[in-house]
């Protein structure tokens, strides 16, 4: 009963209404982990957006586990060798994307020109790489310092607010 964090769908659509804007027309989100139910309900939104456009996207089940640095590199391999016509990659979170822009800058693949990357969070590291990230960025340190006080007011019985939008900003980076 207590919801400390971002409008998962409205955030998704931002960023998917952005890459669809740059011109970009066959799309894919990386990195399935069905556990994380946040990343879904952004997928479940990315892909209503684009099926809005006409368009459609692959989301293939590369792995089941957290999304990590080495799964977005070579899970961006498999899925550009599996279909190379793909033009623009979702990633469940910048970690996983940054490893797709790695794998992107060791093999000579052009970003955005051969494919665009946005990943979602916001990290600084994303935002530091030679071509920053596109992301959405979330304010994760202060959510989880919020979600620790009300857990705190909640044993100690005091009252609080039980729901906070943390906001969101669109950082469009250079990889789209």
């Amino acid at each position: 009963d207590i919801n400390i964090g971002i409008h998962q769908r409205a955030a998704a659509r931002d960023l998917a209404e952005h890459v669809i804007l740059k011109g970009h027309h066959r799309f894919a989100f990386l990195g399935w982990n069905e556990r994380d139910i946040a990343a879904l309900e952004r997928f479940r939104e990315i892909q209503l957006v684009i099926e809005e456009h006409g368009l459609s996207i692959r989301a293939p089940r590369l792995f089941d586990s957290p999304p990590n640095f080495l799964r977005g590199k070579t899970g961006l391999a498999q899925l550009l060798h599996a279909d190379p016509e793909i033009d623009a990659v979702f990633f469940p979170n910048d970690t996983t994307a940054i490893g797709g822009l790695v794998h992107c800058i060791e093999h000579g693949i052009r970003v955005p020109e051969d494919v665009a990357l946005a990943g979602f969070s916001g990290l600084a590291m994303g935002q530091s790489m030679p071509q920053r990230l596109t992301t959405v960025e979330t304010k994760r340190f202060e959510t989880g310092q919020i979600a620790a006080t009300r857990a705190l007011d909640r044993l100690n019985e005091r009252s609080f607010r039980r729901v906070q939008d943390m906001g969101y900003a669109l950082l469009p980076g250079q990889t789209v």
